[in-house]
């Protein structure tokens, strides 16, 4: 009798243990693999932009912690990305208004927050248009090791005087453009996955 109770609550145990190292399959959120290892943003060098774009107007992080990590221009914006404490920030900048957008996302602090949609996250996101209807709508996905930034806009425009960690793809469309932040090896995971 004493051999079949401690054979049922092995099995038990063993069915327990095997229960829970499956729980969770299939929800979602993919955590990297235990020999992957990310950069964090917060360790990407930082880029020196010129004039100080983050000072002017409405911008209040100039000098406070503020780590920019790229920049880059599409059409008649400049586009900055940077971090600020645990937040991704971005600013939009047209050269006649100042700056037009202005976002900061937190990243997520745990895998099972956040999105999961592409290479590189969890990501928390957050969007804006300017009143102009001239200007963009932008989004901003923000990750401890990448941010991307999607810029759509009225009128198709090249990205140039790309600086930093920084990858732009156009959607086949024209008319979007992705801006991926991350070290080289995020960047080209996330570019694959994108439209």
């Amino acid at each position: 009798m004493n051999r079949t109770v401690r054979s049922i609550v092995l099995v038990a145990t063993l069915s327990l243990a095997v229960a829970a190292c499956t729980a969770g399959e299939g929800d979602g959120h993919a955590s990297p693999s235990p020999g992957e290892r990310r950069t964090p943003l917060s360790k990407l060098d930082a880029v020196a932009l010129s004039g100080d774009p983050l000072a002017a107007g409405d911008v209040e992080l100039s000098g406070h912690g503020t780590h920019p990590l790229g920049e880059v221009r599409l059409g008649g914006h400049r586009i900055v990305s940077y971090l600020t404490g645990k937040k991704c920030g971005v600013s939009v900048f047209n050269a006649e208004k100042g700056e037009v957008i202005g976002l900061r996302t937190a990243w997520p602090e745990g895998t099972s927050e956040g999105s999961n949609k592409l290479p590189g996250g969890p990501y928390f996101s957050s969007s804006a248009s300017s009143a102009a209807k001239s200007d963009p709508w932008v989004s901003l996905s923000c990750g401890k090791s990448s941010m991307i930034i999607e810029y759509q806009s009225k009128a198709s425009s090249k990205a140039s005087r790309l600086n930093g960690s920084i990858s732009v793809k156009r959607s086949k469309d024209k008319y979007t453009q992705f801006v991926v932040i991350g070290s080289a090896k995020e960047r080209a995971k996330i570019l694959a996955k994108l439209p």
